[in-house]
């Protein structure tokens, strides 16, 4: 969102001096917003459905933006990572790999609940397009179920075997949203 840009706008401008891809797609009414050359900035819009359309995603947070951006980029497969739209079975209740947001009230999972019914009518959409998903998750079960699942812990290996040192595998920045 416009707040990820503009903390994180050192580090933005950095991975895009890289040669890196950034993408946000951001709500019409965003003002006052600094634009970083080189990142691509696409119009959200909240249908859910997928954009068929380049130069707007879909989607009220950055998963389903992001799986929209593959989509209008034409993947034949995505990969989810840690798509399961719930907080961690541990005593710290996190419901992010990093911190989570500044934003999120204690009611949260009311979105996750709504947020995972979304990916309905993308999966609908995914399948007549021949595009496969699979959604690398670190808990037992997803709220997402229209896609197959396969636990995170699996992923490393294939990672590891890669003869690319991690830090020179392709970088993408998801969709950021806002």
């Amino acid at each position: 969102d416009r707040h990820f840009i503009h903390r994180c706008h050192d580090d933005i401008v950095a991975f895009v001096e890289k040669g890196r891809e950034a993408y946000f797609a951001l709500s019409p009414s965003v003002e006052h917003l600094e634009v970083i050359p080189g990142a691509v900035y696409v119009q959200r819009g909240r249908n859910n459905e997928l954009s068929s359309e380049p130069n707007q995603l879909n989607g009220v947070h950055s998963g389903y933006c992001a799986l929209n951006l593959a989509f209008v980029m034409g993947a034949r497969e995505i990969h989810l990572l840690g798509m399961d739209m719930q907080y961690s079975n541990d005593r710290t209740g996190q419901s992010h790999f990093h911190g989570g947001y500044d934003w999120q009230p204690s009611h949260a999972p009311r979105f996750y609940d709504k947020w995972s019914r979304n990916f309905e009518s993308a999966a609908v959409q995914l399948e007549a397009a021949g595009v496969e998903v699979t959604n690398w998750i670190g808990t037992p079960v997803s709220k997402i179920q229209e896609f197959k699942t396969r636990p995170l812990t699996e992923l490393a290996d294939p990672l590891r075997a890669s003869s690319m040192p991690v830090e020179e595998l392709p970088h993408r920045v998801g969709a950021g949203t806002s």
